[in-house]
């Protein structure tokens, strides 16, 4: 295989890919640190890099002739070296055959490492940096010292290096690409050169997102119906950077905290549907959570609760809460009586018609499609106490129950359950409801004087 040139008779190409670039007349070729080739070729020397580039390191290639001795090797004059030589020290050893000489490229000594770019990033474990770390080698008189190797160690945290070892360019500057470990902190990277002080980028690590749970949007269904709203709960979620997907979709959010998402469930195909959620979305660095298997269903029907098993009801025509007494200290709180007519917020009763696109709110009632059944207690609720069951007006993904309380319908923290075709609510919901007193007649009697 052919490490460099393209047969032309020419010398062209630094700082390129090496097997593009044109090498002319190579008449030697030696080995030294760090795997570098060094070529000898019409009036220079050129080196070849494990990166596969190539670059000119001594004598200008075009003009033969003879000058330079003692001074820097890439303005030198060279006249057709060849019969090249490394030793230990990284000396570059060639005879100089039209000026009858033998010669030698001699590394001067580095004096200073210095942080060129690259610190203080900030990523999700396991994440790559979106920029690499940079430094650059100078020698005496902040001249750029190229070709020469920079060790890389991580001194603290979890990461990768592309490479413990990479080498200066002919600019002086030498990089390394860095993917972040599983945990998180602080991470600080070394860069070493012999014989000078070394440099420490100090990197940060955030957690990455997981997911712990996922319901509908009340909290207590493990089964989510689209249209309806669903909660992911989880932890490290970034409010300023999180992304929910669905079947590898991307999903509008509607509330992200760090311990929650709200989203409204999109149209969705099949019984089960692959969650996940990435932080760092739509960069380099995204990182998503390992996905989570969600049961999907037409209807998962669930209620909103106050506090407890106290279901989310207010009496229809005045929004009074009804609860037990006491329940929220903000708030009043009264049970329903018989024959009274309370509003519940619900949710995953499915689909409606029309249907309403997604992200869309009901602006009034509309009604469902598949039958809906209420129990309280062990009582039945007849059709003629289903006032109304269908999406809430203003509320994405949220439905209204509501109901007339029956007469005869007993006092008490009684259970509600409720069922859309063939789904049931969970075993959860109470309803206070409160049997008045019997009104007590009595009479004044006025006595004369």
């Amino acid at each position: 295989n052919t490490m460099a040139g393209t047969g032309r008779a020419e010398n062209t190409g630094d700082f390129g890919p090496a097997s593009a670039a044109s090498v002319f007349y190579p008449a030697g070729i030696a080995f030294g640190r760090m795997g570098i080739g060094f070529v000898a070729t019409a009036h220079c020397i050129r080196a070849l890099f494990t990166n596969g580039t190539i670059a000119t390191i001594a004598g200008t290639c075009t003009t033969g002739g003879f000058s330079g001795d003692a001074s820097a090797a890439i303005t030198a004059k060279l006249n057709q070296p060849q019969g090249m030589a490394v030793d230990a020290a990284g000396r570059v050893f060639f005879a100089d055959s039209g000026n009858h000489r033998i010669r030698v490229l001699t590394p001067i000594p580095a004096l200073k490492l210095e942080l060129l770019s690259g610190d203080k990033q900030s990523r999700l474990t396991t994440a790559p940096l979106e920029f690499p770390l940079a430094v650059r080698l100078l020698a005496q008189g902040n001249v750029v010292y190229p070709y020469a190797p920079v060790s890389w160690s991580v001194s603290q945290g979890s990461a990768t290096l592309s490479s413990p070892v990479t080498a200066t360019a002919p600019n002086g500057v030498a990089t390394v690409n860095v993917k972040l470990g599983d945990s998180a902190g602080t991470i600080t990277i070394t860069a070493f050169v012999t014989g000078v002080p070394p440099v420490t980028f100090t990197l940060t690590a955030r957690p990455a997102p997981s997911i712990n749970a996922v319901t509908g949007g009340a909290g207590t269904n493990p089964v989510v119906a689209p249209g309806s709203l669903m909660l992911v709960s989880g932890s490290n979620f970034d409010p300023a950077t999180a992304c929910l997907y669905i079947n590898d979709q991307k999903v509008p959010i509607l509330e992200v905290a760090p311990t929650r998402i709200l989203a409204q469930v999109p149209p969705l195909e099949g019984d089960t549907a692959q969650l996940s959620v990435s932080g760092d979305c739509s960069t380099s660095g995204e990182v998503r959570a390992a996905a989570v298997a969600v049961p999907v269903a037409i209807a998962a029907p669930e209620f909103y609760y106050w506090k407890g098993q106290s279901l989310r009801a207010v009496l229809a025509d005045t929004d009074d809460a009804i609860g037990p007494a006491g329940l929220l200290p903000e708030r009043a709180f009264r049970p329903v009586r018989p024959g009274e007519i309370v509003s519940i917020l619900t949710s995953g009763f499915g689909p409606i018609d029309p249907p309403l696109d997604p992200g869309v709110a009901a602006t009034g009632p509309l009604p469902l499609i598949l039958p809906v059944k209420v129990t309280i207690g062990e009582w039945t609720l007849s059709p003629e106490d289903i006032l109304y069951a269908g999406p809430a007006t203003a509320r994405l993904g949220q439905y209204e129950l509501r109901i007339r309380i029956p007469i005869d319908t007993p006092g008490g923290e009684l259970p509600v359950r409720i069922t859309v075709g063939e789904a049931i609510s969970p075993e959860l919901a109470t309803l206070a409801v409160e049997i008045p007193a019997p009104a007590i007649a009595t009479a004044n009697s006025r006595r004369k004087l």
